[in-house]
């Protein structure tokens, strides 16, 4: 091997290493932003619940139906916003993952 073929196959080494490092590095990125949704999404229900406890002193007065329909409501809405949230997290991190299957393929 050639000093010029070995100084080839060590820049394409190094080059493949640092794309591989950047599309860690997204991963855990997009990984932690989902987090930071989450945790204010989750926060926010905190404060829904905490109102809740407040309405349920008036239970009798205002019924449990009206009660009943919230606390289904904020589950339902919570429950379909971090599927979404999850899903569109998954699929940033496949498509920076093909688009470094493509850079690997490349090199």
């Amino acid at each position: 091997m050639t000093s010029e073929q070995r100084t080839t196959l060590e820049n394409a080494a190094k080059e493949a290493f640092e794309g591989m490092r950047a599309y860690h590095r997204s991963e855990i990125d997009h990984k932690r932003d989902a987090i930071a949704i989450l945790t204010t999404v989750l926060a926010g229900n905190g404060g829904l619940v905490a109102a809740g406890f407040g309405a349920l002193s008036r239970a009798s007065a205002i019924g449990w139906g009206p009660i009943a329909i919230i606390a289904i409501t904020v589950f339902a809405t919570t429950a379909i916003l971090v599927q979404k949230i999850m899903s569109a997290t998954q699929k940033k991190i496949e498509a920076d993952g093909n688009r470094y299957k493509e850079f690997r393929a490349q090199s």
